[in-house]
């Protein structure tokens, strides 16, 4: 299994103690509050080195104290990988088989992990950003040449910024921009060339799911269309000087998700927008699938609960072929996904006890 087992060490609610994970399939059973999102959260920051639910390491630690680790051991392409991320000192470590992690894409390689939560429905209701950031997080796990473009990109935007503030000679503002233009429009031809084949496979799962035709597709717009970032720059200097940033450029592109010709939040129920916010993150999955060969592991924390049983059926059928899987579940709610491989842990008071169902 990729990964075989876990501890952890002050860990918000957490007891201190080994997790074994030696299954393909591993329940974290209880009621609210008892500590199953924290386990899965732990399990997380294992794999890619931060929080899904928090910037701020410190908040990690229990309740009265200041340092925090998490530690485990994964199986990928035949080797064991011991991880541990500790944050001590008000700052946080990672290594891998004791060798300090400098780039965490040394972390994330090792295995491919896609999280469902709650929070994935703000994907359809609230602003572009939460968009743009989950596909500048898919892309960048699937090419060093977007993540390469993404990190310069986000570094000249900032120098840009920079200079805006300070009203600098516009010789400097013409340098910047042009290295700036190289890094955006490699992003941009990325996006484009991975938008239709990302579309498809939403469209195509959220159709299966609610099983019906439903007309649901997403629409990119690029703020820069043509791709001609220099010449918008050069243009817009004198109000991005007084609005102090920039406002053109692939940090303001915008995804849409349509619905019968209007925006599909607008009309959509509670339910399509759950059923659409899981069907990113399917899609997400499935198109991660075709593109990477590393192990995938899925956490899915009560996303599937207001789901009816068929739906849920039909959502787990179009999950893509996986290595691990990590559920959290209500008492009772669990046992329509239960597979012959498994491991099952009731949990209290964020500590957990084997047991089976």
């Amino acid at each position: 299994m990729p990964l075989k087992w876990a501890s952890f060490f002050q860990y918000r609610n957490l007891t201190s103690q080994e997790l074994d994970t030696s299954a393909s399939q591993v329940f974290f059973v209880g009621e609210n509050g008892q500590g199953k999102t924290n386990l899965l959260e732990a399990i997380y920051l294992l794999h890619v080195g931060s929080s899904f639910r928090t910037r701020t390491d410190q908040q990690l630690s229990r309740l009265g104290t200041n340092e925090w680790s998490v530690q485990g051991e994964i199986e990928t392409d035949g080797e064991t990988k011991r991880i541990l991320t500790k944050f001590q000192g008000g700052k946080k470590t990672i290594s891998i088989d004791e060798k300090p992690v400098t780039d965490r894409r040394e972390l994330v390689t090792l295995e491919t992990i896609v999280l469902f939560s709650h929070d994935d429905f703000l994907l359809i209701t609230e602003s572009h950003e939460q968009r743009r950031r989950f596909f500048d997080q898919t892309f960048i796990q699937i090419s060093d040449g977007y993540l390469t473009s993404w990190k310069r990109y986000q570094n000249l935007l900032g120098q840009r910024n920079a200079l805006l503030k300070q009203k600098s000679d516009e010789s400097l503002l013409d340098v910047i921009e042009q290295q700036m233009d190289i890094a955006a429009k490699t992003l941009l031809e990325y996006r484009m060339q991975w938008l239709d084949t990302f579309g498809s496979i939403f469209t195509e799962t959220f159709d299966s799911i609610s099983n019906e035709k439903t007309g649901i597709h997403l629409e990119y717009r690029p703020s820069i269309p043509d791709g001609n970032f220099q010449r918008i720059w050069k243009n817009y200097r004198l109000l991005d000087q007084e609005k102090g940033h920039t406002q053109y450029g692939p940090h303001r592109d915008r995804w849409y998700v349509r619905w019968k010709n209007q925006d599909f939040k607008i009309s959509a129920s509670t339910g399509q927008v759950r059923l659409a916010s899981l069907s990113f993150k399917v899609a997400q999955a499935l198109f991660l699938k075709e593109r990477v060969s590393r192990p995938m592991v899925f956490l899915l924390d009560d996303v599937l609960l207001e789901l009816d049983r068929e739906k849920r059926r039909r959502l787990m059928a179009y999950l893509p072929g996986y290595n691990q899987v990590f559920y959290t579940f209500l008492p009772g709610d669990e046992c329509f996904v239960l597979g012959e491989e498994r491991l099952v842990y009731k949990i209290k008071e964020g500590t957990w006890i084997k047991t089976t169902i």
